[in-house]
């Protein structure tokens, strides 16, 4: 477990403050999803499943009340404050560019068509999670999210359509 950073509230501003909670997010982030599940030596179709239970579970925890932190802050913080976009842009690419070879494998594997991009395949699949997660919180029901998650898991393959 990582753990978070000292910061003293005499020594800095909230600012300041906020980008350190952001950064100690980031990093749990990195380890639980981009180390554990995206660079792990697992096939890509675990890869995803595990991924996509990761979102699910995430949730579970909060009751879905939360929604994404860092879609959050990057609908109420882009335009306004330059650090927190960057900071938040920054973790976007890198859940795209660490799934982007999972599905170029993915798709190698499934004998997708050619004419899909990976990197694009992973921008639309980061846009869907989050999407689904703004849905979740606006009706207030986890169930949104999971039906989501769900759709995704059949455009990957990743199940059988008839088994959802």
């Amino acid at each position: 477990m990582l753990k978070p950073p000292h910061v003293s509230l005499q020594e800095c501003s909230k600012h300041e403050l906020g980008l350190a909670v952001v950064d100690h997010l980031v990093q749990l982030w990195k380890h639980e999803l981009i180390e554990n599940i995206l660079q792990s030596n697992l096939d890509p179709k675990t890869k995803l499943n595990r991924m996509l239970e990761w979102v699910i579970e995430y949730h579970r925890k909060t009751e879905g009340k939360r929604g994404c932190p860092f879609g959050n802050l990057a609908l109420e913080m882009s335009e306004h404050d330059e650090a927190f976009r960057a900071k938040i842009n920054e973790l976007f690419k890198t859940w795209v560019d660490h799934l982007t070879p999972v599905l170029k494998e993915l798709m190698h594997q499934e004998k997708f068509e050619q004419e899909l991009c990976p990197e694009k395949w992973a921008q639309a699949l980061v846009s869907t999670i989050e999407g689904g997660i703004l849905l979740m919180k606006n009706h207030l029901d986890l169930q949104v999210l999971q039906n989501v998650i769900d759709v995704i898991r059949i455009q990957l393959r990743l199940v059988n359509p008839r088994d959802k």
